[in-house]
């Protein structure tokens, strides 16, 4: 059964008889064209696999189409196929981003360029799969490691605030104790931030903790 393959076609002819290349070679290709740089914008706004262009300058060239691709940031292989060119033509092609160059009277390389360049896209994709979800992972580890964080500190917070309820401490104790305190709800308000990077903010459940009262507590604490 043929492979169905979604071909952008970039120019004013040649498409019947590239996609009947195609169909000899395997493939099903859903053509799509582009005749003039107005039908470019449209064109490139759908989910072509790879495209074909039968010149390389003109409005609706290679140059012009590679720079709409760059433009758009769209993972788009583009083979040119033209007629017989000068060298630097081909070059200036190939420089500027086109996956490869064939001529119409030798097109026996054609299905196997398009089969390397859906392969060299498949493996993109796959390779973008995984660093998602390697991301996907860190950021879980990072979420546990946030949420175990906060609650040491809350602990530490809360012994802080203990300790500062008591009358008998000298100012040199009072002033540890609140750096403490202060410390605490720094670092809190840090795994905060970590989680908030990690997590959807409806789902991070994650506290900080409390904002420490220690002026009012030194304004109603006796001396020693």
């Amino acid at each position: 059964m043929p492979d169905p393959v979604r071909v952008l076609f970039l120019g004013e002819r040649n498409a019947e008889f590239l996609a009947a290349k195609l169909r000899r070679g395997g493939y099903e290709p859903l053509m799509r064209c582009a005749r003039a740089k107005s039908d470019l914008a449209a064109a490139l706004d759908g989910n072509s696999e790879i495209a074909i262009c039968d010149s390389v300058f003109g409005d609706c060239g290679a140059l012009e189409a590679l720079r709409a691709i760059r433009e758009r940031g769209l993972d788009l292989p583009l083979i040119v196929v033209s007629g017989k060119i000068k060298n630097s033509e081909v070059l200036a092609a190939l420089t500027a981003g086109a996956a490869d160059h064939l001529t119409r009277g030798n097109l026996t390389r054609l299905n196997a360029a398009v089969a390397r360049e859906l392969r060299r896209e498949r493996l993109r994709l796959e390779s973008r799969c995984r660093q998602a979800q390697g991301m996907e992972a860190m950021g879980s580890l990072a979420a546990g490691v946030a949420h175990n964080f906060n609650n040491l500190l809350t602990i530490v917070a809360g012994y802080s605030d203990l300790l500062l309820s008591r009358r008998v401490l000298d100012q040199a104790q009072r002033s540890a104790l609140e750096e403490i305190r202060r410390a605490a709800q720094h670092g809190g308000a840090l795994a905060h931030q970590l989680l908030a990077l990690c997590l959807p903010p409806s789902t991070s459940g994650l506290q900080p903790p409390a904002k420490p009262a220690g002026r009012r507590r030194r304004g109603g604490a006796g001396r020693p």
